[in-house]
């Protein structure tokens, strides 16, 4: 039984919050004012995890070398799809959209490492890799400092207001957009972030999107065109991911991320950052002096 859900948890829907563990998922139900926590998938190296917004019962977990696993049932039992699909079996991040439907379903976006991204419009039956992804000017200069000869899909954004769009953060690497699906790509935009490692884009403010990067905080307020870099109150600008969008109709802008100390050890998900080694790269490719 848990009396909170950690600040990390990667997914919360409802009443229900899936945390990715080295070695298991971590299934959190709130029932009588507690949260009453189950292990799944023991033994797996989980990574990433979304829902469905509009059938949350439906649930797709992404494991670090052991494929794609589906839930029906919120959680309560789970099986492999997609078996083969992928070229790289690491899944690093998965999302399924709210605005882009297949039938009753989401459709289902899974980023794998080495980067590539895939779309399943069956509910991760059969999947289409979106090769136009590395085709944009700025794939050859993606590198993961801990492991410099790769690099991985770190998030995916699906905007709840516009079906087709969505954003790929690329760790070290870029922030990138498609507005059709992943046909075709919009590179890095200046002044965008580098090194996202989580993005928001909350359905109650169309065209935002809020980034938590190890280039610190960046935002834009007209879907990616254009971006900026509020440091107000921020101690450290290294910041890992863990942001939570204030719901509440006069907050609804306010968000809250974690912060990283320099210093700092690899996160839970089993994926490592180097903070003053990715400062030098961020600062390198802008054009900057390291801090």
């Amino acid at each position: 039984m848990l009396t909170d859900i950690p600040k990390t948890c990667p997914y919360l829907l409802r009443n229900v919050g899936y945390i990715a563990m080295p070695d298991t998922l971590l299934v959190a139900r709130w029932q009588d004012g507690v949260w009453h926590s189950e292990r799944r998938l023991e033994g797996l190296p989980a990574q990433c995890v979304a829902a469905d917004p509009l059938r949350p019962e439906i649930v797709c977990c992404g494991t670090f070398g052991r494929g794609l696993w589906r839930s029906m049932d919120a959680g309560a039992t789970w099986r492999q799809v997609g078996e083969g699909a992928f070229r790289s079996p690491p899944i690093m991040a998965v999302a399924v959209s709210s605005a882009e439907r297949a039938g009753e379903q989401g459709v289902i976006y899974a980023g794998t490492e080495p980067s590539a991204l895939h779309r399943s419009e069956d509910g991760g039956q059969t999947w289409h890799e979106l090769t136009e992804l590395l085709a944009l000017p700025s794939a050859p200069t993606w590198s993961f400092p801990p492991r410099p000869y790769l690099s991985h899909v770190r998030a995916i954004g699906l905007d709840p207001n516009a079906a087709s769009r969505l954003y790929v953060a690329i760790e070290a690497g870029a922030l990138v957009r498609s507005v059709d699906g992943g046909r075709t790509w919009a590179d890095r935009r200046p002044g965008g972030p580098f090194d996202t490692h989580t993005l928001g884009l909350p359905s109650q403010l169309p065209g935002r999107i809020y980034s938590a990067a190890g280039d610190g905080f960046v935002e834009s307020r007209d879907a990616g065109d254009t971006w900026e870099r509020p440091s107000v109150g921020l101690e450290h600008h290294y910041l890992w991911g863990g942001w939570r969008l204030i719901r509440a109709t006069r907050n609804a802008d306010r968000v809250g991320g974690a912060q990283s100390q320099p210093g700092a050890q690899p996160d839970s998900g089993g994926v490592g950052h180097l903070p003053a080694c990715q400062r030098e790269r961020v600062a390198a490719r802008r054009g900057e002096t390291a801090g």
